[in-house]
């Protein structure tokens, strides 16, 4: 692949336990939300900007990013597997849910990978999975 092809700095690797192989690449720049991990399994959530919960953060516009993402942390219900969705959460395998080692952990989406770009049943299964693993965000209940 050439460089200017990967601007997202996609790369590969094999899942030390399972073996299956994963692609890794950068968040895109154009998306307009935070993206949060299960501490449990490869679920996450997408928490766009224009949830009602930036409404809840006073400010958060002005304040430093790790303090926005602890607000939203804070009001994120558990995933229904009971592990917490956090920023800092390692990405786990899309089969096995082994935790992996990437070399950049916060800005970085793992997707399945695969190698048949002309199998439309096969695209079709990989798509399907990587959409299992996005889940709505679900809010608690805060005190005012």
């Amino acid at each position: 692949m050439e460089e200017e092809d990967n601007w997202l700095n996609k790369y590969f690797m094999d899942c030390p336990n399972c073996s299956k192989t994963l692609q890794i690449c950068d968040h895109s720049p154009f998306e307009h939300s935070y993206t949060l991990y299960c501490s449990d399994c490869p679920k996450r959530v997408d928490v766009g900007v224009y949830e009602p919960v930036f409404e809840e953060i006073k400010d958060y516009s002005s304040m430093p990013y790790e303090a926005v993402m602890q607000a939203i942390e804070k009001r994120l219900a558990p995933c229904d597997c009971g592990g917490k969705f956090l920023v800092s959460a390692k990405r786990r395998c899309l089969h096995c849910h082994y935790p992996l080692a990437l070399r950049e952990e916060q800005n970085v989406w793992l997707k399945e990978y695969w190698s048949d770009f002309d199998d439309e049943e096969e695209e079709e299964k990989v798509e399907q999975l990587m959409q299992s693993y996005i889940v709505e965000p679900q809010w608690k209940k805060m005190d005012s």
